[in-house]
């Protein structure tokens, strides 16, 4: 701990980034050397998974190695979706957003000519996964000093951060899976939620604008992981503490502050909505008689219909 004290909270940033390099070396490679396929097989089905290019340099053949290790289980699902879309209705349990995003990456990379390779999705998946991660451990430190102002509040910020870093999910949040994405989108609308209570210095007009863009990125996360509208809890509580002091006596600024949280309330239930109305439009609408019935429902949610159909 006295390590800690002197030098890493000091210079925090640079520890934090030392630890997560470390960390995640330690990962990497252990993936690497672990032999055999691993508990799950399913990447050998993939064509890319093994070399059939004797002249495939260390960089290519490093990649390929690591994109067969780390793509398992449900990152066979998000990468395969980012290549060639969600077709099946089960697909859809698995974030079209994230797959999305992998692919509009890999259509850019293709046409400057970069990373032509066959697993590109599957290594542009890894890569957001360990950028994600990284930042949202600094995202994390400075929600968590924004929170607990003061030296202490640094200290438990720091190791905040540094539990993050090393977190039980382990190799998941290094993986082609939303996790590392969707904290990252997470601390960061939780970020600006908090500024926009106690920046110092700022109108209170930007303090609201923050809510929208809390919520915005809150619906980022939603769009990435279903759960993150649970993040809309924050802004129901607001409303409530708004409408309160409504009924003590209005000024436009409360009832600016209302428009606001309904906006970023709004924001984050979109990214529920929109994935499912996307794929709605591509199952139900565009035949005249669907024959799924979960297109008929009232409420014709995808994501309820294949956690009960196929899982």
């Amino acid at each position: 701990m006295s390590w800690l004290t002197r030098s890493s909270f000091r210079h925090p940033y640079r520890s934090l980034l030392s630890v997560f390099i470390l960390w995640k070396a330690s990962l990497l490679l252990l993936a690497i050397l672990t032999p055999g396929p691993g508990y799950d097989t399913s990447t050998t089905l993939f064509p890319w998974h093994k070399n059939t290019d004797e002249t495939e340099g260390i960089v290519q053949s490093t990649s390929r190695l690591i994109s067969t290790k780390l793509t398992r289980w449900d990152s066979i699902y998000f990468t395969e979706a980012a290549r060639r879309g969600h077709l099946l209705e089960q697909e859809w349990a698995f974030s079209y957003a994230f797959s999305k995003f992998i692919n509009l990456l890999a259509c850019g990379f293709t046409n400057i000519g970069a990373i032509p390779y066959e697993f590109k999705h599957s290594a542009l998946g890894i890569a957001i996964s360990h950028a994600a991660h990284a930042i949202s451990v600094v995202v994390l430190y400075r929600l968590a000093c924004t929170l607990f102002p003061g030296a202490q509040g640094r200290k438990l910020a720091f190791i905040a951060a540094y539990l993050h870093i090393i977190s039980p999910a382990g190799l998941f949040l290094s993986a082609p899976c939303t996790e590392s994405t969707y904290s990252l989108l997470s601390f960061t609308g939780t970020l600006l939620f908090a500024q926009s209570f106690g920046a110092r210095g700022v109108s209170i007009s930007i303090k609201d604008s923050l809510l929208v863009l809390a919520g915005i990125l809150y619906g980022l996360s939603t769009a990435v992981r279903g759960n993150g509208l649970l993040n809309g809890i924050v802004f129901f509580e607001e409303a409530c503490r708004v409408l309160y002091s409504l009924t003590q006596g209005f000024s436009f600024a409360k009832f600016r502050r209302l428009v606001a949280v309904g906006l970023g309330g709004i924001c984050t239930g979109l990214g529920f909505v929109l994935p499912q109305y996307i794929a709605y439009q591509h199952f139900c609408a565009t035949h005249e008689d669907p024959s799924r019935e979960w297109c008929h429902r009232t409420i014709p949610s995808i994501y309820s219909f294949v956690q009960d159909h196929y899982w």
